[in-house]
């Protein structure tokens, strides 16, 4: 396997009668920091900011800006990334530590020294408490004072993803989806009944307010909400067409169209009713054009913009920038 990090826009023909798929190549020649990349978000303007082991990099359609610690990141090994509602950029660390840009600079946040680990993921509450999580266990809430403080004094599994709905923050663990009350003064966790023991490693919330996640080994399980409480509906296992169903992302298109990362298989997606009746499933893989199936990371931008970690394809029109906009793509290829 190439170990080149390669950013694929994708033009698909709507005309002809198989997929046929146009590559843009982006590496480190076109500046992109280094070859293995962690994430990315995508702002208003349509900027691409992208993590990765050796820098941030911002795309604005004709070429790469890097920042790195000597740009006042707290490290310059990015591992996730986060815009909230005030357009701030976050920056979680590989060695633990959190960068904020606020107004085009960095801020290092002071964070507990003894307990820093791999910042996973961030969440945003309907107050603008920024939450962060780490591969040890630590979830970490940022306030008005903006320094991090331990959420909860409970000692969690190792955590991969967290997501805010309604108030709630949804914990997925490698024990099962942990629930907190973020209105509630007690910071105990509630286990979502059915996930326990299971390695849990995404979580997706529909505007309907299903919740989708991710379970390695097993496939993805879809929760209803009945009487506030949610129970589990069904679980698409087989309909992946997997050999392993090792779930390493998943991401909602819509109502009814469910994308999968497959670890070293590639993408799966799955287009179902109202009432969750498969109607089509498509895998995409090394077959079809794709060169590493190794996907960490789908985005989801209002054009359908999908980034992944490490290699993806999909759909796009076009990709147009100028000095001020960018024009997004349906789908981002990021492959190592």
């Amino acid at each position: 396997m190439k170990r080149h990090l390669l950013i694929f826009f994708i033009i698909v023909s709507a005309f002809a009668k198989a997929q046929e798929y146009k590559f843009n190549v982006f590496t480190q020649e076109q500046g992109l920091p280094q070859p293995y990349v962690y994430d990315l978000v995508q702002d208003k303007r349509g900027f691409l900011y992208i993590a990765t082991g050796d820098g941030l990099a911002l795309y604005g359609g004709k070429k790469m800006v890097k920042y790195t610690k000597k740009d006042s990141l707290a490290e310059s090994y990015c591992s996730a990334l986060f815009l909230d509602s005030k357009l701030n950029l976050w920056v979680g660390h590989f060695e633990g530590h959190v960068s904020k840009r606020t107004n085009g600079k960095f801020k290092k946040l002071h964070t507990n020294e003894e307990a820093l680990a791999r910042v996973v993921g961030f969440a945003e509450d309907s107050k603008g408490y920024i939450y962060f999580a780490n591969a040890a266990g630590g979830l970490y809430v940022v306030k008005e004072d903006g320094e991090p403080k331990l959420f909860t004094e409970e000692e969690l599994p190792p955590i991969n993803e967290i997501k805010i709905k309604e108030d709630k923050l949804y914990t997925a663990t490698q024990e099962g989806v942990l629930i907190f009350e973020l209105g509630k003064s007690s910071k105990a966790s509630k286990t979502l009944g059915g996930t326990q023991g299971k390695n849990t490693t995404c979580i997706e919330i529909s505007s309907r307010n299903e919740l989708w996640v991710g379970e390695d080994g097993i496939g993805v399980e879809l929760f209803i909400k009945s009487n506030n409480e949610y129970k589990s509906m069904l679980t698409f296992s087989v309909e992946l067409k997997s050999s392993k169903n090792n779930i390493k992302d998943i991401c909602l298109k819509g109502d009814n169209e469910l994308w999968i990362s497959l670890t070293g298989e590639g993408l799966c997606m799955l287009r179902y009713t109202s009432n969750y009746r498969l109607e089509k499933q498509t895998t995409i893989n090394n077959k079809n054009g794709l060169q590493s199936q190794f996907i960490n990371r789908i985005l989801l931008t209002k054009k359908l913009t999908f980034g992944l970690v490490q290699q993806v394809m999909v759909y796009s029109n076009s990709y147009q920038a100028d000095s001020n906009v960018l024009v997004p793509p349906t789908f981002y290829h990021l492959m190592t």
